[in-house]
């Protein structure tokens, strides 16, 4: 079973990289840079994973997660958060139970790929 994955962050480069990493270990990828594009994706399809920015300009992450988790018909998606700020590895642990992992920027290939693993349930190895 091919799993899919919703990346959202407003980097054009750090989407290009995760989904490179994604599909190249397997994975079906979609990317946007628009919070709103991404809750209407995550509405209208079957996502497996959200791999969700907190730092954003047009809504941060924090703010899309609550509108996903408010809806029934999205708030069971497993939620990984990745921020390149430094304030958000503090209170990471207060707001566990909105998401299922938190990533700090940078972070390497392998490090991602198995928290991805982990999150979808599936023991990873690298090739």
């Amino acid at each position: 079973m091919v799993h899919n994955i919703l990346v959202l962050d407003d980097s054009e480069g750090m989407l290009k990289l995760l989904a490179y990493w994604l599909e190249h270990a397997g994975y079906s990828v979609t990317t946007t840079a628009n919070p709103r594009e991404g809750l209407a994706i995550l509405r209208s399809r079957q996502c497996d994973l959200l791999i969700l920015d907190i730092m954003m300009r047009e809504m941060n992450g924090l703010e899309l997660l609550a509108q996903l988790r408010a809806d029934e018909a999205t708030s069971g998606i497993p939620v990984m958060l990745i921020s390149g700020s430094k304030k958000y590895r503090d209170i990471a642990p207060a707001e566990r139970l909105l998401f299922d992992d938190f990533l700090a920027k940078p972070f390497e290939r392998e490090a991602f790929l198995g928290r991805v693993e982990a999150a979808l349930g599936k023991v990873w190895s690298p090739i």
